[in-house]
């Protein structure tokens, strides 16, 4: 299946939250949301650490901007619709080789946004994307097996618990750790 770029001005909200491609100008409020949020997101994410700094904001910024019209990546900020803050980042990677394909959905969200449902809707949002508008057989995500809240947004978004893969992740210590593994498929959506 071919890849599918999207236009940079494409989202999809649901009157609450909306999830839309990085712009440059995202940089200083995306480091913001990391420098909130280091000590409970820096728990699971190895990156969101004290030496992520503006540098580092910018690099990922300008790379979320460059991988966008591969149609392999869509790495997207998620919006507060009243007022345009940035709540988190989302996004999925598809895995296109002869023998799969899928998407991997990844997320994170500000942490004094936990709580409220967000990301759950968001997670929901974009895996119904990937499997209506992109014609994904499967959207998976994985997350440390003892990150409760990372299975819970799973769960809540209706993905289906598949396992524990021992040892197949690392930890931000840099050793190994086991991941839970859900996943969503269009008839799940039925």
């Amino acid at each position: 299946m071919a890849a599918q770029t999207l236009p940079r001005d494409w989202q999809l909200q649901d009157g609450t939250i909306r999830l839309r491609p990085f712009r440059f100008d995202d940089v200083a409020p995306f480091y913001a949301m990391v420098d909130v949020s280091r000590q409970v997101v820096g728990r699971w994410l190895a990156w969101c650490n004290a030496d992520y700094d503006l540098g580092a904001a910018e690099q990922w910024v300008a790379r979320c901007i460059q991988d966008w019209p591969s149609g392999q990546k869509y790495a997207c900020v998620i919006e507060d619709v009243r007022d345009g803050s940035l709540l988190g980042g989302i996004g999925l990677m598809i895995e296109n080789s002869p023998l799969t394909h899928h998407a991997n959905l990844g997320y994170w969200l500000r942490s004094d946004c936990h709580g409220r449902g967000v990301m759950t809707r968001a997670a929901r949002m974009l895996a119904e994307f990937g499997l209506r508008e992109l014609g994904l057989p499967r959207v998976h995500i994985y997350a440390l097996a003892d990150n409760i809240a990372s299975r819970r947004v799973a769960e809540k978004a209706g993905f289906q618990f598949e396992g524990v893969l021992r040892r197949y992740c690392k930890r931000p210590d840099g050793s190994a750790g086991d991941s839970a593994w859900y996943s969503l498929i269009a008839e799940d959506l039925q």
